[in-house]
C-alpha cells in the first residue's frame, strides 16, 4: 500500500480538477466560482454536452459565472486549466520555418478503412 501511495502522490500533480456547478447551494461550489472569478486564467468553463467545443476562457468565464441563472450554470463544469511548459520549437507556417515558444499538446487522430464486401 505504501508503494501505491508513493506512485499516486507522484502522479497527482499532472491531473486537474473538474467540478460540477450543479449544486449551487453547496458552499464549496460558491467558493470555487469565486476562485474562478478572481483567477479565470486558471480555469476552463465547459458545457455539459457531447462533442466538445463551446468552452469559455478568461474574462468570458467571469461574464458567464456572473450572468447565468442558477439553473443555467448547472449545465456547466469548471475545470482547472492544464498549463504545459513552454519550450522552443520549430514551426512551419505558410511555408516559413520559425523558431518560437510553444506548448506541447498530444492530439490523436485516427480513421477506419474497411471494405463493405469483405467486412
Amino acid at each position: 500500500m505504501v508503494e501505491n501511495q508513493k506512485v499516486a502522490d507522484h502522479l497527482k500533480p499532472i491531473f486537474k480538477g473538474m467540478y460540477s456547478l450543479k449544486d449551487h447551494q453547496n458552499p464549496a461550489v460558491a467558493a470555487l466560482k469565486a476562485r474562478a472569478i478572481i483567477n479565470p486564467e486558471a480555469f476552463v468553463l465547459k458545457p455539459l454536452k457531447e462533442g466538445g467545443g463551446n468552452n469559455f476562457f478568461n474574462e468570458d468565464i467571469v461574464k458567464m459565472l456572473q450572468t447565468l441563472s442558477e439553473e443555467e450554470i448547472g449545465r456547466y463544469l469548471l475545470m482547472e486549466k492544464v498549463i504545459g511548459p513552454q519550450i522552443k520549437t520549430l514551426m512551419l507556417r505558410s511555408g516559413q520555418i520559425t523558431y518560437t515558444d510553444s506548448i506541447t499538446e498530444l492530439g490523436v487522430f485516427s480513421c477506419v478503412i474497411s471494405n463493405s464486401e469483405t467486412g
